[in-house]
């Protein structure tokens, strides 16, 4: 099953195609020194929330905007990812019917 994303960003900020921003998406998301990075963020800020007897409510925020920000990321380089796959398939069944060109 294919998931698009449910918001096009308002502005596209880099002059890629659909297929290319799937394919740097796809191998940033699966790149190791990322998803290392990815996971010390993550334990550092859960680690922090843990350790801390009673934070005040503006650092218990400030910290799951932090993995929430996190979250965002991904998400938007997933919806890359499936917007390509999506693209692919439709050129696919283009292709079949006789329907796409090349231009």
């Amino acid at each position: 099953m294919i998931f698009i994303r449910k918001k096009k960003a308002p502005l596209e900020l880099i002059d890629m195609d659909i297929l290319e921003k799937g394919h740097y998406a796809k191998e940033l998301l699966n790149n190791p020194l990322l998803k290392d990075i990815f996971k010390i963020i993550e334990q550092d800020t859960i680690n922090t929330w843990r350790s801390s007897p009673a934070l005040a409510r503006e650092d218990r925020e400030s910290l799951w905007k932090l993995l929430k920000m996190l979250d965002k990321i991904r998400g938007t380089l997933q919806g890359f990812i499936n917007d390509a796959l999506y693209e692919k398939e439709l050129k696919k069944n283009k292709t079949e019917k006789g329907e796409y060109t090349n231009g």
